[in-house]
């Protein structure tokens, strides 16, 4: 068994630096083994961008994940187990549009993706139909509890025209798996 050892520290990702936008690159959030890539590269007109790349884990391409991000913020959190967790949390403009990934970098060094909280709730609801109907999900805030990291959702009321808290996902650890159980609870 093992507990998340600290408490997550957060970074924001931007790819705007003054008035010039990256296209294409690698940038590093910290240093050492704990480092996390992201490799990026907006991909090419005459493909329509359609051979974009995204991805997150380790200075090597080919150890890496996708996770498709507009503005991310990360959060690194550790365990003491060996393995160490990123919390990527990104949105746009529309609530349904927020996700969590949690990718990690295990103790054999490669990185994966343990999960994706969009794949989650469709699991769960299936897929919205549209922006504010009555299976729009939003996924909105996270804490961890011992091995278990918990991440609540709304869902949204169309007589009132607005989200309520309507329940959470935990995602405990199992240590034989060596990957996530999913609970869902319902208020």
């Amino acid at each position: 068994m093992f507990y998340f050892s600290t408490l997550p520290t957060r970074s924001s990702m931007q790819g705007i630096r003054g008035r010039q936008l990256f296209s294409q690159g690698i940038a590093r959030f910290g240093n050492g083994r704990d480092a996390l890539f992201f490799h990026y590269n907006y991909g090419t007109p005459e493909k329509r961008h359609r051979d974009y790349i995204m991805a997150f884990g380790s200075n090597d391409i080919k150890n890496t994940v996708n996770v498709n991000v507009m503005t991310p913020q990360i959060y690194k959190i550790n365990s003491n187990n060996d393995i160490t967790f990123y919390l990527i949390e990104d949105g746009y403009d529309l609530p349904e549009e927020n996700c969590f990934t949690l990718i990690g970098r295990r103790k054999d060094g490669v990185w994966v993706k343990y999960f994706e909280t969009v794949q989650v709730t469709e699991k769960y609801f299936g897929k919205p139909p549209k922006v504010w109907s009555a299976n729009s999900i939003w996924c909105d805030n996270f804490k961890l509890a011992g091995d278990t990291m918990v991440i609540e959702y709304q869902r949204y009321n169309i007589a009132q025209k607005k989200y309520f808290k309507a329940g959470e996902f935990r995602f405990k650890w199992d240590d034989k798996a060596q990957w996530f159980g999913i609970e869902q609870v319902i208020y």
